[in-house]
């Protein structure tokens, strides 16, 4: 999906639609990392990663990424 088709998607919420996203918090206990649901925050949210590879030299002409641009919402895992 690319940011328009992702844009087109999000205009069938109405425009007051709180958005909330999932991010890891680390585990408090031995049983590891747990998510937790927060409010989406633009400014504030920093659970995200562009990548661009259009103009990345060591990228082969043939290699899936090439020419490709990415934005990955969320934490890894």
């Amino acid at each position: 999906m690319n940011r328009k088709e992702f844009q087109e998607w999000l205009d069938q919420f109405p425009e007051d639609t709180k958005i909330e996203v999932v991010v890891v918090e680390e585990g408090r206990a031995w049983g590891g990392d747990t998510n937790k649901v927060v409010e989406f925050d633009a400014v504030e949210f920093d659970h995200f990663e562009f990548t661009d590879f259009t103009e990345n030299k060591f990228i082969g002409p043939d290699h899936p990424l090439k020419n490709t641009k990415t934005l990955v919402l969320g934490e890894p895992r």
